[in-house]
């Protein structure tokens, strides 16, 4: 298994898209909160004219964000978004693909980032509060749980008006 990490380009922007769809398919639906499959699906729907938008920015270049996938083969398996101002570093999105997680993938797309951050500053990451995998992946990290579940992300404000719960967690040093 060959993997690769490189910058998101026009090229794979569907892609990229797909991989958000499948891994909050397989992430977010969730019994207690009743989000379900549709609702994850709608979602993306009512994001649909982002992939346009997507493909403007990625020609624009913005020094205080990186935007990276893991590519196997010809295949797009992850994506990672981070961002940095001159308070934090914001881990925004690390997407692996359900099939490939549990494979160190994760530390390419990690080890790109942490040479993009910051030294100096905190990293902070949204998690979905019911998401038990990522809390267990990124405590083992080093990141601590610092905000209890709210509701107040507009990304995760589903069409239906259900919401993701989701949960702040801080690095505080890299």
């Amino acid at each position: 298994m060959t993997i690769h990490t490189i910058p998101w380009n026009k090229r794979y922007v569907r892609a990229i898209d797909t991989v958000f769809l499948q891994t909050w398919l397989d992430t977010y639906q969730n019994h207690e909160y009743n989000i379900k499959k549709i609702d994850i699906i709608e979602h993306f729907w009512k994001l649909a004219p982002r992939l346009e938008r997507r493909k403007i920015k990625l020609e624009s270049v913005n020094h205080n964000e990186i935007r990276i996938m893991a590519k196997e083969w010809n295949k797009i398996i992850g994506v990672c978004v981070a961002k940095k101002d001159n308070k934090k570093n914001i881990l925004e999105s690390i997407y692996i693909l359900w099939s490939h997680q549990w494979k160190g993938i994760w530390r390419k797309l990690w080890g790109d980032v942490i040479e993009f951050f910051d030294k100096r500053l905190p990293v902070v990451v949204e998690v979905a509060s019911y998401n038990q995998n990522a809390i267990a992946f990124y405590k083992k990290l080093g990141f601590y749980r610092h905000t209890w579940e709210h509701h107040n992300n507009d990304f995760h404000n589903l069409k239906n008006g259900k919401s993701i719960p989701i949960i702040t967690m801080i690095l505080s040093h890299i």
